[in-house]
């Protein structure tokens, strides 16, 4: 993995987080990928489990999404990110901010778009 492929890889995420668009979201993922939003909770695997939880909120309940990462480091296939996200939930009266680190791991084959086979994060927010 290049510093560049995470790079675009985290840009590809934004805007399907900002675009509430979790079909692009999906073509960054492998079918089988997991994906763990909490320590506290267990992954979704595969692409139907996360496409479900991106709808649910992603997709339905935010406006007007705001997304920005900074990569820390890329060490072979990992690459660990700081993200930060500013949003309005359609159900809240006022923007709320998160702030939040990846860990993702990418398929070994990198020949084409690279694809994410797990990611975990830990977030924070102003709610």
């Amino acid at each position: 993995m290049q510093y560049e492929q995470a790079e675009s890889w985290l840009k590809h995420y934004g805007r399907a987080w900002e675009a509430g668009d979790s079909g692009l979201l999906a073509t960054l993922f492998t079918e089988t990928a997991s994906y763990r939003d909490s320590p506290f909770n267990e992954p979704m695997l595969g692409h139907s489990a996360i496409i479900e939880y991106w709808n649910a909120g992603a997709g339905a309940s935010q406006d007007d999404v705001k997304f920005s990462s900074d990569i820390w480091t890329v060490e072979g296939q990992i690459v660990i990110a700081h993200w930060s996200c500013r949003l309005v939930p359609k159900t809240a009266p006022r923007a709320i901010r998160f702030d939040g680190v990846f860990r993702l791991q990418f398929a070994p084959d990198l020949s084409e778009r690279p694809l994410c086979m797990r990611l975990e994060e830990w977030w924070m927010s102003d709610a």
